[in-house]
Protein backbone atom coordinates (compact mmCIF):
# COMPACT_ATOMS: atom_id res chain seq x y z
CA UNK A 1 0.00 0.00 0.00
CA UNK A 2 1.19 3.45 -0.79
CA UNK A 3 1.52 6.36 1.57
CA UNK A 4 -0.99 8.23 -0.63
CA UNK A 5 -3.70 5.75 0.29
CA UNK A 6 -2.91 6.06 4.00
CA UNK A 7 -2.88 9.85 3.74
CA UNK A 8 -6.24 9.90 1.98
CA UNK A 9 -7.86 7.54 4.47
CA UNK A 10 -6.54 9.46 7.48
CA UNK A 11 -7.53 12.79 5.89
CA UNK A 12 -11.05 11.42 5.45
CA UNK A 13 -11.23 10.48 9.12
CA UNK A 14 -9.91 13.88 10.19
CA UNK A 15 -12.44 15.61 7.94
CA UNK A 16 -15.31 13.55 9.38
CA UNK A 17 -14.19 14.23 12.96
CA UNK A 18 -13.88 17.97 12.15
CA UNK A 19 -17.39 18.12 10.66
CA UNK A 20 -18.88 16.17 13.56
CA UNK A 21 -17.10 18.42 16.07
CA UNK A 22 -18.44 21.55 14.37
CA UNK A 23 -21.93 20.01 14.34
CA UNK A 24 -21.86 19.30 18.07
CA UNK A 25 -20.34 22.70 18.87
CA UNK A 26 -23.09 24.48 16.91
CA UNK A 27 -25.70 22.19 18.48
CA UNK A 28 -24.54 23.07 21.98
CA UNK A 29 -24.43 26.77 21.12
CA UNK A 30 -27.99 26.70 19.76
CA UNK A 31 -29.47 24.50 22.50
CA UNK A 32 -27.84 26.41 25.32
CA UNK A 33 -26.38 25.12 28.51
CA UNK A 34 -28.51 23.06 30.92
CA UNK A 35 -28.10 25.80 33.54
CA UNK A 36 -29.89 28.23 31.20
CA UNK A 37 -33.11 26.18 31.39
CA UNK A 38 -35.35 27.49 34.13
CA UNK A 39 -38.04 25.09 35.37
CA UNK A 40 -40.48 27.86 36.27
CA UNK A 41 -40.20 29.50 32.85
CA UNK A 42 -40.64 26.18 31.08
CA UNK A 43 -43.69 25.48 33.30
CA UNK A 44 -45.24 28.83 32.34
CA UNK A 45 -44.68 28.00 28.66
CA UNK A 46 -46.44 24.67 29.23
CA UNK A 47 -49.40 26.54 30.84
CA UNK A 48 -49.55 28.81 27.77
CA UNK A 49 -49.59 25.71 25.53
CA UNK A 50 -52.34 24.11 27.63
CA UNK A 51 -50.17 21.19 28.75
CA UNK A 52 -50.03 22.24 32.40
CA UNK A 53 -52.22 24.06 34.90
CA UNK A 54 -51.32 26.82 37.35
CA UNK A 55 -51.41 24.23 40.12
CA UNK A 56 -48.87 21.85 38.59
CA UNK A 57 -46.81 24.10 36.29
CA UNK A 58 -43.71 23.82 38.49
CA UNK A 59 -43.66 19.99 38.48
CA UNK A 60 -44.28 19.97 34.73
CA UNK A 61 -41.52 22.56 34.27
CA UNK A 62 -39.06 20.44 36.24
CA UNK A 63 -40.00 17.39 34.14
CA UNK A 64 -39.58 19.37 30.90
CA UNK A 65 -36.19 20.73 32.02
CA UNK A 66 -34.95 17.27 33.05
CA UNK A 67 -36.10 15.84 29.72
CA UNK A 68 -34.29 18.59 27.78
CA UNK A 69 -31.09 18.16 29.82
CA UNK A 70 -31.15 14.38 29.27
CA UNK A 71 -31.64 14.97 25.54
CA UNK A 72 -28.61 17.27 25.40
CA UNK A 73 -26.49 14.84 27.43
CA UNK A 74 -27.50 11.96 25.16
CA UNK A 75 -26.55 14.00 22.09
CA UNK A 76 -23.15 14.81 23.59
CA UNK A 77 -22.50 11.20 24.60
CA UNK A 78 -23.50 9.94 21.14
CA UNK A 79 -21.08 12.38 19.54
CA UNK A 80 -18.28 11.39 21.88
CA UNK A 81 -18.93 7.71 21.20
CA UNK A 82 -18.94 8.29 17.43
CA UNK A 83 -15.66 10.21 17.57
CA UNK A 84 -14.07 7.56 19.77
CA UNK A 85 -14.95 4.90 17.21
CA UNK A 86 -13.43 7.00 14.42
CA UNK A 87 -10.27 7.65 16.45
CA UNK A 88 -9.87 3.93 17.22
CA UNK A 89 -10.26 3.08 13.53
CA UNK A 90 -7.75 5.78 12.57
CA UNK A 91 -5.31 4.57 15.24
CA UNK A 92 -5.56 0.95 14.10
CA UNK A 93 -5.07 2.00 10.47
CA UNK A 94 -2.01 4.09 11.36
CA UNK A 95 -0.42 1.22 13.26
CA UNK A 96 -1.29 -1.24 10.50
CA UNK A 97 0.18 0.94 7.75
CA UNK A 98 3.24 1.72 9.89
CA UNK A 99 3.97 -1.97 10.37
CA UNK A 100 3.31 -2.77 6.69
CA UNK A 101 5.54 0.07 5.46
CA UNK A 102 8.28 -0.90 7.93
CA UNK A 103 8.22 -4.50 6.75
CA UNK A 104 8.21 -3.42 3.08
CA UNK A 105 11.11 -1.03 3.69
CA UNK A 106 13.02 -3.68 5.64
CA UNK A 107 12.68 -6.08 2.71
CA UNK A 108 13.69 -3.51 0.05
CA UNK A 109 16.07 -1.22 1.92
CA UNK A 110 16.80 -2.13 5.56
CA UNK A 111 18.55 1.20 6.24
CA UNK A 112 15.34 3.15 5.54
CA UNK A 113 13.38 0.93 7.93
CA UNK A 114 15.49 1.84 10.97
CA UNK A 115 13.53 5.03 11.95
CA UNK A 116 10.20 3.23 11.67
CA UNK A 117 11.56 0.30 13.65
CA UNK A 118 12.75 2.67 16.37
CA UNK A 119 9.33 4.31 16.47
CA UNK A 120 7.59 0.92 16.73
CA UNK A 121 9.98 -0.06 19.52
CA UNK A 122 9.30 3.18 21.43
CA UNK A 123 5.56 2.66 21.01
CA UNK A 124 5.69 -0.90 22.34
CA UNK A 125 7.84 0.19 25.30
CA UNK A 126 5.44 3.07 25.96
CA UNK A 127 2.40 0.80 26.11
CA UNK A 128 4.21 -1.64 28.41
CA UNK A 129 5.31 1.22 30.68
CA UNK A 130 1.85 2.82 30.67
CA UNK A 131 0.17 -0.49 31.45
CA UNK A 132 2.55 -1.12 34.35
CA UNK A 133 1.86 2.35 35.79
CA UNK A 134 -1.90 2.46 35.34
CA UNK A 135 -2.78 2.20 39.01
CA UNK A 136 -6.34 2.70 40.17
CA UNK A 137 -5.80 4.45 43.52
CA UNK A 138 -8.50 7.12 43.86
CA UNK A 139 -7.30 8.60 47.17
CA UNK A 140 -7.86 12.36 47.09
CA UNK A 141 -10.30 12.21 44.17
CA UNK A 142 -14.01 12.40 44.86
CA UNK A 143 -16.44 10.83 42.42
CA UNK A 144 -13.73 9.07 40.40
CA UNK A 145 -14.04 5.32 39.91
CA UNK A 146 -10.98 3.04 39.91
CA UNK A 147 -11.63 2.16 36.24
CA UNK A 148 -11.58 5.83 35.20
CA UNK A 149 -8.43 6.44 37.24
CA UNK A 150 -6.70 3.41 35.72
CA UNK A 151 -7.60 4.48 32.16
CA UNK A 152 -6.50 8.05 32.80
CA UNK A 153 -3.22 6.93 34.34
CA UNK A 154 -2.62 4.63 31.37
CA UNK A 155 -2.99 7.37 28.76
CA UNK A 156 -1.20 10.06 30.77
CA UNK A 157 1.75 7.76 31.52
CA UNK A 158 1.98 6.76 27.87
CA UNK A 159 1.74 10.33 26.64
CA UNK A 160 4.38 11.54 29.07
CA UNK A 161 6.78 8.75 28.11
CA UNK A 162 6.32 9.54 24.41
CA UNK A 163 7.01 13.23 25.11
CA UNK A 164 10.11 12.45 27.18
CA UNK A 165 11.56 9.90 24.75
CA UNK A 166 10.64 12.07 21.76
CA UNK A 167 12.25 15.12 23.40
CA UNK A 168 15.45 13.18 24.12
CA UNK A 169 15.59 11.85 20.55
CA UNK A 170 14.94 15.35 19.20
CA UNK A 171 17.68 16.86 21.40
CA UNK A 172 20.20 14.15 20.43
CA UNK A 173 19.34 14.56 16.74
CA UNK A 174 19.64 18.35 17.01
CA UNK A 175 23.02 18.13 18.76
CA UNK A 176 24.22 15.55 16.24
CA UNK A 177 23.26 17.82 13.33
CA UNK A 178 24.96 20.84 14.99
CA UNK A 179 28.14 18.84 15.54
CA UNK A 180 28.07 17.58 11.93
CA UNK A 181 27.53 21.17 10.74
CA UNK A 182 30.55 22.49 12.64
CA UNK A 183 32.68 19.54 11.53
CA UNK A 184 32.31 20.51 7.88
Amino acid sequence: MENKLLSRILFGFVAIIFVVSIYFFIGMSVNGHPDSYKADQMGIELVDQGEATTANFMEKGVEARDKKVKSIEATILNGIGFMQILLWIAGVLMVLFLVISTVMNAINNPKKAIPSGIFIGITVITFIYAFANSGSDTKGFSGVTPEVMSTTNFWVSGFMLILIVGGVIFAVSLLWDIIKGFAK
